[in-house]
């Protein structure tokens, strides 16, 4: 049975004109690294990376195949942005879900979400279309409405300011068509011109002459009458109501599709056919339908993104598939995700992430189909061993391994769970003295028992344990009691007695202190009965001698520390000054009349 349904599908998807209509979606769109769909029946589904929650489904776990998001069946429209989606439901209510670190969502937060949140009360919006890190929405009415990121102006309301809630743009009520870009926005009015308003450092204003700086609001770049418009994150297209082809912007991988790689600040025509019907601009590649419904793409491609067999970049658009079978294009982030006129969703390009919906993590270069429900199912799970047990279909699981269940429909569903065991690493370590460790605790000694237990967001275990190595500090003293001054030590050079203290790092980073104690056997005091005054001490060059009457008339001497007269002579006055510039650095003693303890002097340099 299971081979026959999987041959059934291969068929059914090649071959449709002929056997009718076997699939059962009904619209698409593709953000990130993800993508959603809502089928016939009016449910929303969706697949691909899920880091912010923007699939929706209230986990933030990739799905590598569509997944049902809640169980409503009134979704009417869906947009997606590079990590949030936004939709918009039938009664009219807006939703969104996913990163909200800039107010993306407009839900008046900047918390992400994994489920879908009603933005506000209103019930008439439209239709809606995010950026980067903003949305845009247009209301029944014909209003333009815009949230999130505003650092270049891409909301357009004359400011620079980011908004959590949708904010009117302007009073206008003749808003037809609107497409955020990656840090701009683009817009058509009723009357068929184009308004464009954001970033501009590659020329996405389509301003001439150049002009770099961001534009806050919206600004007509195009007159006359536009159909359709595509904004990728460096380069915008538009398509005229002529089927012309037009393009702006960077064109560092041929994605104008003009037969070169020259950026442009201006529109430029892309030369050949005047049959396009609809476009849509990725990160740095582009689609493109015509009228006759051939697809067509261009542009860069290392991840198989143009989906024609290559991972060749191309500067021309080059034919995807046979026949006049395609109704939707959508271009993202290395990827495109097509609706042909069966209902069946085509994919190709990166698939890190499940981001192609076929249930497997590598890249494709041709287009893979998107599974709907009533033919063969498969899912790619994985839980955390201590979350376990896992449940599908009504049935616990506890190991990795394939399972298969029959829906009372007769369908098979495949799922292929792996479960993650908790990751076990060591945290080497080497301090000095004491460390304080991931747990809070501070250890005094070495250790290798510690544990500690992390969980990620996913729920999974993480066991870390410790080896730390303690390194001491460690203090030596040293005395010297018949010091000479001056006296080096460690290369610095001391000149009295005293205690110091020396601090140096060892080779395993840890402090060695050193004390030295230094003495002198040498008498430095002052005689009690010693009637002058020196000063300053230590000197440089001069040192000037205060001295009483009694001392008027007698010698005075200037001895080295080995008792050696450098400089003698009579005090002649009261307030001598003495020039001893030839005296080298040291310690000297100084006295009157006398070699009985004499007054020590210090000579240092003027440096």
């Amino acid at each position: 049975m299971g081979k026959f349904v999987f041959s059934l599908l291969l068929i059914c998807g090649l071959t449709l004109p002929l056997t009718g209509n076997c699939q059962c979606w009904q619209s698409l769109t593709s953000g990130g690294f993800f993508s959603l769909a809502i089928k016939n029946d009016g449910t929303l589904w969706a697949w691909g990376s899920n880091q912010y929650g923007q699939l929706g489904d209230g986990t933030l776990i990739d799905k590598y195949t569509p997944i049902q998001i809640g169980v409503g069946n009134n979704w009417a429209s869906i947009s997606a942005g590079y990590h949030h989606s936004v939709a918009i439901k039938t009664d009219g209510t807006l939703w969104a879900w996913g990163q909200n670190t800039s107010g993306q969502l407009g839900d008046g937060t900047l918390i992400n979400k994994n489920i879908p949140v009603q933005i506000g009360s209103a019930t008439n919006w439209l239709n809606a279309s995010p950026g980067l890190y903003h949305s845009l929405a247009l209301t029944v009415n014909n209003e333009l409405w815009a949230w999130g990121n505003n650092l270049s102006g891409e909301l357009g309301d004359g400011t620079f300011i980011t908004k959590t809630i949708p904010t009117q743009i302007g009073n206008a009520v003749d808003w037809f068509k609107i497409n955020g870009g990656g840090y701009h926005s683009l817009a058509i009015k009723n009357d068929g011109s184009v308004w464009s308003w954001g970033i501009n450092l590659e020329g996405q204003q389509a301003i001439s002459p150049i002009f770099f700086g961001p534009v806050n609001t919206p600004t007509q770049i195009l007159s006359g009458v536009w159909t359709d418009i595509a904004s990728g994150v460096f380069h915008c297209m538009a398509v005229k109501n002529d089927g012309t082809l037009w393009a702006w912007g960077s064109n560092l991988y041929g994605q104008f599709g003009d037969g070169t790689n020259t950026d442009s600040f201006i529109p430029v025509q892309i030369p050949g056919v005047s049959n396009w019907s609809k476009i849509s601009a990725g990160y740095q590649h582009s689609l493109g339908l015509r009228n006759d419904g051939s697809m067509w793409s261009w542009g860069r491609n290392p991840a198989g993104e143009l989906g024609n067999g290559t991972n060749t970049d191309s500067n021309i658009p080059v034919s995807l598939g046979v026949g006049s079978l395609w109704t939707s294009i959508s271009a993202s982030f290395l990827r495109s995700v097509n609706l042909k006129n069966d209902n069946s969703i085509w994919a190709c390009g990166a698939n890190g992430a499940g981001n192609l919906g076929n249930g497997l993590l590598l890249n494709s270069n041709i287009l893979n189909l998107v599974n709907c429900s009533g033919l063969p199912l498969t899912t790619y799970d994985s839980i955390c061993s201590n979350t376990l047990p896992y449940l599908w279909n009504g049935q616990n699981y506890q190991s990795s391994g394939v399972y298969t269940y029959t829906t009372p429909l007769n369908v098979v569903d495949t799922l292929y769970l792996t479960v993650i065991l908790p990751q076990t690493s060591i945290d080497s370590l080497s301090a000095c003295d004491s460390y304080t460790w991931i747990d809070g605790v501070t250890y005094n000694t070495s250790n290798n028992t510690a544990v500690f237990v992390t969980t990620n967001n996913l729920g999974c275990d993480s066991v870390i344990h410790l080896d730390l190595t303690l390194n001491f500090s460690s203090s030596t003293s040293v005395n010297v009691s018949t010091a000479v001054f001056p006296y080096i030590f460690n290369g610095d050079t001391l000149l009295s007695p005293g205690i110091y203290t020396f601090t140096e790092e060892s080779a395993d980073g840890c402090n060695l202190i050193t004390t030295l104690t230094l003495t002198s056997t040498i008498a430095i005091e002052d005689d009690p009965s010693a009637t002058f005054s020196l000063y300053p001490n230590p000197f440089n060059d001069n040192l000037a001698v205060n001295v009483t009457m009694g001392d008027l008339g007698k010698s005075f001497f200037i001895r080295d520390s080995a008792g050696r007269t450098v400089k003698s002579g009579v005090v002649q006055t009261l307030s001598n000054t003495f020039e001893l510039q030839n005296l080298t650095d040291g310690v000297y003693f100084f006295s009157i009349d006398s070699n009985s303890n004499p007054r020590r002097i210090v000579k240092i340099s003027d440096k």
